[in-house]
């Protein structure tokens, strides 16, 4: 399996916290102008019986412009009741107020826009735990973006939504003895070119049996990871076991209507999803327990002609560019995970 790449959405925060955390223990603060701001609040325990945070917390604040780029940073510590306050803070038009501390080896931020950031503020962190069984995956859903039947491949797209309904914080740990603690989901055999994206923390995606497995902390709360990846077919048809790792309440597959000959096997029929003017026909499974799933099959897939058959020279990247883009194939997915869509 070859990853095409790995992107978080706090990463580009990130990538700016590091040099920025560097500039305010150098000294380097923020900057005082014409009109200010105290920025004030606290950072908070959220996990039952833990108790409040220690003092002398480091508590980083980024602003930034609306253009993105960085306009001043930030350091303060909590004091013995987990209170932090920045003091003589530019109000910028515009700008947008990052808050960042880092707790139990897990980042937490929020970000504020300038209407928001006078009020009291409060930072939730959480203990930690490797029991991935913390995580439930509330739907998921594969979208068949596109099919190339000159080199039999399948391109597709699944977004998952997953929550974490306790007040722990699941902190994988690779090296952990026992079952391990990362959240894991499967592809189907021979898959390339995986792509992850998700709101969590960056981490690193590793490869497991047939799939792949992230480092990512996944704290209290809903979350949503999204993958694409391509896939070889024989003949006109590909089957295998779709695993589901940590369950999941509902599982769909979603094939747009532009390919009414493909069929699916292993899920129950549901009504044709329209989603902003596109129809796809959908199949739907229900209440799959951690380490099962359905057994899967695309039917009738499309087949090269003759003349592609005896001189195929695809490229790698031949697909990627002709193919409806995976972005897209996401975002219809994201549309039906969060009930943005009718159903006939």
């Amino acid at each position: 399996m070859r990853a095409r790449g790995v992107r978080g959405a706090s990463f580009i925060v990130l990538v700016v916290l590091a040099p920025a955390l560097a500039l305010a223990s150098a000294g380097v603060g923020i900057s005082k102008a014409q009109e200010t701001v105290t920025v004030m609040g606290d950072v908070v325990n959220g996990t039952r019986g833990a108790g409040p945070v220690a003092a002398g917390l480091p508590v980083l604040l980024l602003l930034s412009a609306e253009d993105g780029s960085l306009a001043a940073t930030g350091q303060t510590t909590t004091d013995a009741a987990g209170r932090f306050q920045f003091d003589q803070v530019e109000r910028l038009e515009g700008g947008t107020y990052t808050l960042g501390v880092e707790y139990a080896g897990v980042l937490y931020r929020t970000s504020l826009a300038g209407q928001d950031v006078e009020n009291d503020l409060h930072l939730t962190v959480y203990e930690t735990t490797a029991d991935v069984s913390a995580v439930a995956v509330t739907r998921q859903v594969m979208v068949v973006a596109d099919v190339d039947e000159s080199s039999r491949q399948v391109a597709a797209s699944e977004i998952v939504r997953l929550v974490n309904r306790g007040d722990r914080t699941l902190l994988p740990d690779p090296l952990a003895g026992g079952p391990m603690s990362l959240l894991r989901f499967s592809l189907p055999g021979q898959s390339s070119d995986l792509i992850v994206q998700s709101d969590l923390p960056p981490g690193e995606v590793i490869s497991v049996g047939t799939g792949f497995a992230l480092t990512s902390p996944v704290a209290p709360g809903a979350h949503v990871i999204e993958f694409s990846y391509l896939f070889p077919y024989s003949g006109d048809q590909v089957a295998y076991r779709q695993n589901l790792p940590q369950g999941a309440e509902i599982y769909q597959v979603l094939v747009p209507d532009r390919l009414p000959e493909v069929q699916v096997t292993g899920l129950e029929p549901i009504a044709p999803v329209y989603i902003q003017g596109s129809v796809f026909r959908a199949w739907e499974g229900r209440n799959f327990p951690p380490g099962q799933g359905p057994a899967l099959g695309l039917d009738h897939l499309p087949q090269p002609g003759l003349v592609a058959r005896l001189g195929n020279s695809l490229t790698d990247d031949t697909f990627w560019r002709g193919a409806i883009p995976l972005a897209a194939a996401a975002a219809l997915a994201f549309l039906l995970l969060f009930g943005a869509l009718k159903v006939s």
